[in-house]
């Protein structure tokens, strides 16, 4: 699961005379702008998005759970429409499971959802499922995914494919899924060779537009950080490791999280947080391999909640130290910054996973769901913000830190050749794939939400 995290200095002015950001206003705007404090049955500000998606009709979509919440955690569904709570549900497994975990939710071209992860019985080990669900938010149906004979097949991330099929991770092993949830390969990167280096988790996944699949992944010495690609059959492409020789991020190196991007070159954009500060880095990779940049955020920022691309330009939802500001900036695919602004900064505490955002058509207007306490001090666990392309808070002006980015000439990159790591392939004809009961449930609970501001 993602874990997401917020740490540098703040530096808010919440006094009418000083600026919300440091580019040009782009002038007035017909935007109805507004910040709404929604209540959602008991929960807080500690039920942290995780998964956020556009659904049908312009809906909002926001997959959370609660903080700190195990493996055994179920995840819950919000839907939102121009700010107001549609409806709440949960996927509920049988009283007869001993453990039940969802560990991923993706979307396919006609906005359906699957959700997946990993249940446990007192008669099986770990067993994988997808469970479809309609646009509409409607069960579609549910299967489970295990060898034939008995084993444990478990998944602890699972991303969407370019033809409505599956990836799924667990540790080292990943393997490509059908529409239908049925194995296509499953292979489990062991180590490399000569010298012989264990690898770590396989942290993201990203497929780009030639169907090759690109893999971040941790090892120890000689090297922390390595992308690995495969092509659509699982098959080794390239393998290449990056090396720090700066004291100050190899002694600190712990990377965790990655959002992976490829552009219309088929670049790659490794946007990771490291170290307990949670510092941003962001490394580019061309289509064969080569290391192009390695660009670092400064201290005034540092967490990521969530990062997207659109018309050549990322954007990028940051925070800081204290955990009680969101920032928003805009690069391009120099990894340049061309805007920075403050789109929430009371002074409230914001944990973990605090935020998700939605650019609409043409770049407009945006919207952000922040999980944060409101000005009342009220533990309701979203804010949602509307706001037009000026990134100002309507309602109160704050001053943006002094972020920058920097960049790293301070690695080396390691090329090793397919002969050179080994790679356990699996028959797919020992596994099965078998219908499942599970239940989408409405939660009850209040879903209501209170104006804190808006520009009409």
């Amino acid at each position: 699961m993602l874990r997401l995290f917020l740490f540098s200095t703040l530096i808010i002015s919440i006094t009418g005379c000083q600026k919300n950001n440091d580019r040009e206003n782009q002038g007035p705007s017909d935007v109805h702008q507004f910040h709404k404090s929604i209540a959602s049955g008991g929960d807080t500000y500690r039920q942290q998005p995780v998964y956020s998606f556009y659904g049908e009709d312009s809906a909002i979509d926001i997959m959370y759970r609660s903080y700190g919440a195990d493996e055994f955690s179920v995840e819950s569904w919000i839907r939102f429409r121009d700010g107001e709570a549609v409806f709440k549900k949960r996927l509920v497994p049988p009283e007869s499971f001993t453990g039940f975990g969802i560990y991923g939710v993706t979307q396919d071209q006609n906005k359906n959802y699957s959700f997946g992860g990993t249940y446990w019985t007192a008669n099986s080990g770990a067993t994988m499922f997808l469970s479809k669900i309609s646009a509409s938010g409607n069960l579609v149906e549910s299967k489970s995914i295990n060898y034939k004979n008995g084993g444990s097949f478990k998944a602890d991330r699972i991303y969407g494919t370019r033809d409505n099929g599956y990836i799924v991770t667990f540790g080292t092993t990943i393997a490509r899924l059908n529409e239908d949830a049925e194995v296509i390969w499953r292979k489990t990167i062991n180590q490399l060779v000569n010298p012989a280096v264990g690898f770590g988790n396989i942290f993201s996944v990203r497929e780009d537009n030639a169907g090759n699949f690109i893999l971040a992944m941790n090892s120890g010495e000689p090297a922390r950080k390595w992308m690995i690609k495969l092509d659509g059959n699982g098959s080794l492409i390239w393998v290449r490791g990056v090396e720090f020789t700066s004291t100050e991020i190899e002694n600190t190196y712990n990377s965790r999280l990655h959002y992976l991007i490829t552009d219309e070159e088929n670049n790659l954009y490794d946007f990771e947080v490291f170290h307990y500060t949670l510092r941003i880095l962001i490394t580019k990779i061309s289509p064969d391999g080569e290391v192009l940049d390695i660009v670092q955020f400064n201290s005034e920022a540092a967490g990521l909640y969530d990062v997207q691309y659109q018309d050549g330009s990322f954007f990028v939802l940051s925070g800081t130290q204290y955990f009680n500001t969101a920032q928003y900036f805009e690069m391009d695919k120099s990894l340049k910054l061309l805007k920075k602004g403050v789109i929430l900064g009371n002074g409230y505490q914001m944990p973990e996973h605090s935020g998700k955002f939605f650019l609409s058509a043409g770049k407009k207007y945006t919207d952000f769901v922040i999980a944060a306490l409101d000005q009342n001090d009220n533990y309701n666990p979203w804010q949602y913000l509307r706001l037009d392309n000026n990134w100002t808070y309507p309602c109160q002006t704050f001053e943006v830190p002094d972020v920058a980015v920097f960049r790293h000439s301070d690695f080396i990159v390691l090329s090793r050749e397919p002969d050179e790591i080994l790679i356990d392939s699996e028959d797919p004809d020992n596994f099965e794939t078998i219908a499942l009961n599970l239940n989408l449930e409405d939660v009850p609970g209040v879903l209501s939400s209170s104006g804190l501001c808006s520009t009409q």
